[in-house]
C-alpha cells in the first residue's frame, strides 16, 4: 500500500446506531386513532410512520439501559409536559380500549414491555424534567423525566448533590422512593 502525506487512507460512513430499522409488528387503527387524538389535544406526538428520523422519536424509541427494549417500535411517542397532558393521554387511551401503551421515564427498566411498546403508544416523560429545590434547601423535587446528570447540575450551585446511579443520562424513579 502506498501512502501519500495528507491523503485519506480510510474513509468511513458514520450512521447513528439508534435508527429504528425494525417495523412494529402491527399498528392497529385503534392505536393510530389514539395517537391522532393525543396530537389533536395539543400534546407533542411523533409517529413511527412520519417521524422515524426525528431525534426525539429516535431517543424515545431507542435510548434504554437495556438494549432489548429498543427492539420494539411504538406507533407513536407522546411527550406530556405536565399533569394536564398526562390526563389527556390517559383519556385518549381510555377511548381506545385495547391499545397497548408504556410509560418511559429514564429508560432504566430492563424488562421488555415495561417502558417500551410495540405498535402502541409510548408515553415519554422526558419533558417533565425540572429539579426544584425546597425553600429550606433540604429536599428537591425531581421530575419523573429528569436525568441524574441534570438533577445534579441543578443542585450544584447550592453545593448539594443527589445520591444516584452511575450513569448520568438515566433516572430510575424507584430509587427516589
Amino acid at each position: 500500500m502506498v501512502s501519500y502525506p495528507g491523503a485519506f487512507t480510510n474513509i468511513c460512513l458514520v450512521l447513528p446506531l439508534a435508527l429504528p430499522i425494525a417495523v412494529a409488528t402491527t399498528i392497529s387503527l385503534a392505536a393510530k386513532a389514539a395517537c391522532a387524538a393525543i396530537a389533536a389535544d395539543g400534546i407533542e406526538t411523533l409517529t413511527s410512520e412520519a417521524d422515524w428520523l426525528n431525534g426525539d422519536y429516535i431517543t424515545a424509541q431507542s435510548h434504554y439501559w437495556s438494549a432489548a427494549n429498543a427492539d420494539l417500535i411504538p406507533a407513536c411517542a407522546v411527550f406530556p409536559a405536565n399533569a394536564h397532558d398526562v390526563s389527556g393521554i390517559v383519556t385518549a387511551l381510555l377511548d381506545q380500549p385495547g391499545v397497548n401503551f408504556a410509560v418511559k421515564s429514564g429508560g432504566h427498566n430492563p424488562n421488555v414491555g415495561y417502558s417500551c411498546v410495540d405498535g402502541g403508544v409510548l408515553i415519554s416523560m422526558s419533558k417533565i424534567s425540572s429539579t426544584v429545590l425546597s425553600e429550606d434547601k433540604k429536599t428537591a423535587q425531581v421530575g419523573t423525566g429528569s436525568r441524574w446528570l441534570g438533577a445534579a447540575q441543578a443542585l450544584e450551585p447550592y453545593n448539594l448533590t443527589v445520591v444516584s446511579g452511575r450513569i448520568g443520562t438515566y433516572l430510575r424513579p424507584s430509587v427516589l422512593i
